[in-house]
């Protein structure tokens, strides 16, 4: 019985913390220029990408060279939540799994393959 309470609390406590512990992202956020410090393909590190940045601006432009040719691209976003979306060719989604100070984590797919991108601010 009392693992089924204590259950019940851990549980409890979890919803109730999930909007508290989710921040709202601003664009604001995201402007500036940030390159790899960290990358994972398909869960096993990676440094094939190691010149790899985004560069976010103003009035929802950014560009960036994490495509398919890996030449810099720009290209319209939009920011819902946590998630950026590269809008025009190419398109592309990402999911900020964690945003502070200098540091961004973004998970995204390209070519059937699953990256975690920690990025540094420049």
């Amino acid at each position: 019985m009392k693992t089924q309470y204590f259950a019940f609390f851990i549980g409890l406590l979890t919803v109730l913390c999930l909007p508290a512990c989710t921040s709202d992202i601003n664009q604001d956020d995201l402007i500036g220029r940030w390159e790899i410090k960290s990358a994972e393909r398909d869960s096993k590190p990676t440094e094939s990408l190691f010149d790899t940045f985004f560069e976010f601006r103003d009035a929802g432009k950014m560009s960036t060279n994490f495509n398919a040719e890996g030449s810099a691209k720009e290209a319209d976003f939009v920011l819902t939540g946590n998630l950026i979306e590269q809008k025009g060719d190419p398109s592309n989604s990402y999911t900020i799994d964690h945003l502070e100070g200098n540091e961004m984590i973004l998970r995204t797919t390209l070519l059937n393959y699953n990256f975690k991108l920690v990025l540094q601010k420049q």
